[in-house]
């Protein structure tokens, strides 16, 4: 008997009670008996894990020695470089130990391994709403495409979903394209979508995603390589949250938002096209911006960078447009550089 399976429990849920917040727990190592009996008062919401390659096997063996261990948890995160597959393998029997996962969060370098292993135990992952692959953008095509194939398995249970390559994904491509693969994922509320450089350019019809997505609230679309349009103005009553990020979109998307009750709107480094009455579109568009929130903001139409920032000591937030040929644009271009980077700026509303 270890000197951890000598302490009573009532001094484990002594220690229990001085944790400032159950919910910041990130890793979770059983050490004995009192301890399983203990936590059960306090993981109620359930228990988030972090494994790296090497504590696969110990906790494997916790799980088999604690029976209520595994259905306490929820949340798994899995870390370390796996040489071989056969590491990997030891996760079927984890997931059997743990039928109530909701969230699995991979490392880049050890994804690869991990999908593979999920793809052939996909139908016990029944209550999976996210497989989370970290910088999922610097993934290799193969693992991206394997990350697309794992959320289709899974897509009766996914809530949230990030696609960084929908021009050049075979997976997605082979479904149809982005709408047609996300037919199938009823629940999805949280929807993050990119198109890669490499691709052709994607054409995405903000109402036929609504429509095909139904309970989707917060849509995140990042990228030039994807121009987002409206087939028409028919607002998407349960979407709360948009984002256009390094994107292009259309004139007439600014006037399909303006129906749309969004708690959130964020246009960072995006293009409008321009169009029929730009001036007057924009200015309205801008006025309910200031309204919606008040995220700084940048976007170009027609010749001239719209931007918002705070003035000094107010509350206020202006918006402001310059000529684009007075402009030097980088990445990390700053707000406060625009402001002070020319003479040039209008005020706008």
């Amino acid at each position: 008997m270890s000197l951890n399976d000598r302490i009573p429990k009532e001094i484990w849920a002594e220690i229990f009670k001085q944790l400032p917040d159950k919910r910041q727990i990130k890793t979770c190592r059983l050490v004995c008996q009192a301890w399983d009996r203990a936590s059960s008062f306090y993981f109620a919401e359930g228990i988030q894990v972090r494994l790296g390659e090497y504590d696969l096997d110990r906790f494997l063996e916790d799980l088999s020695l604690f029976d209520k261990l595994g259905p306490r948890i929820t949340q798994l995160s899995l870390q370390g470089r796996l040489k071989v597959r056969i590491r990997s393998m030891i996760l079927q029997p984890i997931i059997g130990y743990c039928p109530n996962l909701e969230w699995i969060r991979l490392e880049k370098k050890s994804a690869f391994s991990y999908i593979l292993n999920l793809l052939d135990t996909a139908d016990r992952l029944s209550h999976v709403k996210q497989v989370q692959i970290v910088h999922l953008k610097t993934c290799s095509p193969s693992e991206r495409r394997l990350h697309a194939a794992l959320n289709c398995r899974l897509c009766d249970t996914i809530r949230q979903l990030e696609l960084v390559d929908i021009n050049l994904n075979r997976v997605i491509l082979s479904h149809g394209g982005l709408l047609a693969y996300l037919q199938y994922f009823h629940h999805l509320t949280d929807l993050k979508v990119g198109a890669s450089i490499k691709g052709e350019v994607i054409s995405l019809d903000l109402v036929l995603l609504s429509q095909s997505c139904p309970t989707l609230k917060k849509v995140a679309l990042v990228g030039y390589q994807l121009m987002s349009h409206v087939s028409c103005l028919e607002p998407a009553a349960q979407l709360e949250y948009l984002v256009f990020e390094h994107t292009k979109l259309t004139l007439r998307v600014l006037e399909w938002i303006e129906r749309c009750h969004l708690y959130h709107l964020c246009l960072k480094n995006a293009m409008v096209l321009p169009g029929h009455a730009t001036e007057e579109i924009i200015k309205r568009f801008l006025l309910l911006y200031r309204q919606i929130n008040t995220d700084q903001l940048i976007f170009w139409s027609d010749g001239w960078m719209y931007f918002m920032t705070p003035l000094d000591d107010t509350e206020e937030m202006p918006i402001y447009k310059i000529p684009c040929e007075r402009l030097i644009v980088t990445e990390d271009l700053l707000y406060q550089d625009l402001f002070k980077s020319t003479d040039d700026k209008i005020r706008v509303v």
